[in-house]
């Protein structure tokens, strides 16, 4: 998840849940996306969970072969 869309992303999302500032907004893109992937997922996963954003993944990825077999 590290390309530039998941940057501005997190840059315009995460926020201090009291005051509602932007708390990444100082940081530029270039030190975000040199955060590890494992930090940024964890990030994406909290803002995708209070935003009610469901991924998986996993699941697209089941119903997707089951739906090209079908069409074999």
């Amino acid at each position: 998840p590290k390309g530039m869309g998941t940057v501005v992303l997190l840059k315009n999302t995460v926020c201090d849940p009291e005051t509602g500032i932007l708390v990444l907004e100082s940081i530029s893109e270039e030190e975000l996306k040199r955060l590890p992937v494992k930090i940024l997922g964890l990030i994406l996963d909290k803002v995708y969970k209070q935003n009610g954003i469901t991924i998986n993944n996993k699941e697209e990825s089941e119903e997707l072969k089951n739906s090209q077999a079908d069409q074999s």
